[in-house]
């Protein structure tokens, strides 16, 4: 199955995400099958040679957004609209790259930088059958919620509706880059065939019933696991969601000595978020190891390809 990743080059904490990416590759390879696809936006970096050296193919593509972002950072001075705007909207590309690149995969898996592979998670991804797309909770009690970091995507079906969902997010663009992103946009789409109220308060959503009609599928929780929810043995992937494990040292320390910007997160650095960093850690080590051919030779060529 390919599994894709993306990654803008001009993102805040760079360097950050780039090892985010090399221990997700690392462990994807150690655990499973998966095949690592990179969808890059952004000049030539070390860290595309890495991702050459261990078979992830890169294929450089600009987000369709990017211009309206850009206006929105323009006229806002919210700097971010385009920094992290241009990566996280990548992921809805991937309907019309596939058409382009005549792949007839029903279902592809996406997630996120910020993850590690625990075990192979292709067993339960194949029990499930998307109408349009697999995504776990965002939070555990609430079955209407969706987070978009790991998405089974049936992309046949998803290119089905890809103009129409690219007209919506162009049209609600500013308010998604307030909320989640392309989370929000996915969750506002799919939530109902009618146009949400994008202004109404959550509470009046559920009360008048429009988010009642969820068209997405849901995820099992070991397939997005966070580890502020606790030990899992039967997790398969760890999304680090919310404290990334570079922040980990700052839970170590008095609050007095830590990042203000931090605070909100502290909560969040539960015992098991530290056993995490600490597994994550001794995968990245391992990533400086030489590679270990995971492909064979005919897959060797055009590892670096345009969108």
């Amino acid at each position: 199955m390919k599994w894709f990743l993306a990654l803008n080059r001009h993102s805040p904490g760079f360097p950050l995400y780039a090892d985010l990416v090399r221990v997700a590759v690392h462990t994807a390879r150690e655990h499973s099958a998966l095949q690592p696809h990179l969808l890059y936006d952004g000049p030539d970096d070390p860290l595309l040679h890495w991702l050459d050296d261990h078979g992830v193919e890169v294929i450089r593509r600009r987000s369709f957004l990017y211009d309206s972002l850009r206006t929105i950072a323009a006229r806002t001075g919210r700097l971010g609209c385009l920094s992290i705007g241009a990566g996280a909207f990548l992921r809805l590309e991937l309907p019309a790259l596939a058409a382009q690149r005549g792949w007839d995969d029903e279902c592809v898996l996406y997630t996120d930088c910020d993850v590690m592979f625990l075990a192979d998670p292709l067993p339960a991804l194949r029990t499930l059958a998307p109408r349009y797309f697999a995504a776990a909770r965002e939070d555990r009690s609430d079955r209407l919620s969706l987070n978009s970091g790991v998405m089974l995507m049936n992309l046949p079906a998803l290119r089905r509706q890809d103009g129409r969902f690219r007209r919506f997010v162009t049209r609600h663009l500013d308010h998604f880059t307030r909320r989640a992103w392309d989370q929000d946009a996915y969750r506002a789409y799919y939530s109902t065939r009618l146009v949400p109220h994008l202004e109404l308060d959550e509470r009046v959503r559920r009360r008048t019933g429009f988010a009642r009609r969820r068209r997405w599928t849901e995820m099992p929780l070991e397939l997005n696991w966070r580890p502020y929810w606790g030990a899992n043995p039967a997790a398969a992937v760890v999304h680090f969601h919310g404290p990334k494990p570079q922040q980990e040292p700052y839970f170590r320390v008095p609050e007095a000595e830590r990042p203000a910007e931090l605070a909100s997160l502290a909560p969040l650095a539960t015992d098991c978020y530290h056993e995490m960093c600490e597994r994550w850690r001794a995968a990245l080590n391992e990533c400086d190891q030489p590679a270990r051919r995971a492909v064979s030779d005919r897959l060797r060529p055009s590892r670096l390809s345009s969108g």
